[in-house]
């Protein structure tokens, strides 16, 4: 009896270590801006730069992210870098050449970090050594470090560079919507395109939404820092009746 117990114990000991090293290495999501009604995305850019003032003063190199074809977040993205009070201002604005819209944003070069990302590099360490503060307006599958082996992920193999990313996605409001999202909760085997655990982090914040029947003809947002300096933004319409 001694023995069944002992290995019982054991076995429950041994569980709960694999238990407690799985959860704890993934990532920790630790809210920003509670969700919350705007009346447009302009007006949560405002309150990103006003949330995360300290981080943006220290970052040099900011990853802004947007859903490709969505105005809303080019808008909210632009209202952000406006009110960055002037010493925390991105003196130098790139954004990817495919995005629609992009004229909404003052940027002052296009650049495609798929194929140029030595030379976007190299642009860096020259912005560095005279204090050039530079911002990147990019797809979020690029911007967010949640995604292995995307452009941000490559830049910060190089310990020169530090950036931080601010992703936007778009939230479901419903369950019925998880069938027809654009990046699917997968892992493993199931996870054909690598952005599965990205799909994860958005269908585990949207499911906090479905409890609460929100005003319509607003702006839904909030804010997650996802990792060290990785932040995901969720914005949405809700739909008017």
């Amino acid at each position: 009896m001694k023995l069944v117990y002992g290995v019982f114990l054991g076995l429950l000991v041994t569980v709960g270590i694999a238990v407690t090293l799985y959860f704890g290495l993934q990532p920790r999501s630790v809210p920003k801006i509670k969700p919350s009604l705007v009346s447009s995305s302009e007006r949560l850019g405002e309150a990103v730069a006003q949330r995360l003032w300290q981080e943006i003063r220290d970052a040099n190199v900011i990853f802004l992210g947007v859903e490709p074809g969505k105005i809303e977040h080019l808008k909210l993205w632009k209202r952000f870098l406006e009110n960055l009070p002037n010493e925390q201002k991105y003196s130098q604005v790139l954004i990817e050449p495919g995005l629609q819209d992009k004229n909404i944003i003052s940027f002052t070069e296009e650049m495609d970090l798929q194929t140029d990302m030595e030379r976007f590099k190299e642009g860096l360490k020259k912005a560095s050594e005279n204090k050039i503060r530079v911002a990147v307006i990019v797809p979020s599958i690029y911007s967010s470090q949640s995604i292995p082996d995307n452009p941000v992920h490559r830049l910060k193999q190089d310990p020169r560079f530090l950036p931080l990313s601010l992703s936007i996605a778009e939230p479901t409001l419903k369950r019925e919507e998880e069938v027809d999202v654009t990046y699917p909760c997968s892992t493993g085997s199931a996870d054909s395109i690598g952005l599965g655990s990205w799909g994860c982090l958005i269908q585990t914040k949207s499911r906090g939404l479905y409890r609460k029947k929100w005003e319509p003809g607003k702006y839904l947002g909030l804010m997650d820092q996802i990792g060290e300096m990785d932040y995901l933004v969720l914005i949405r319409a809700t739909p008017k009746n």
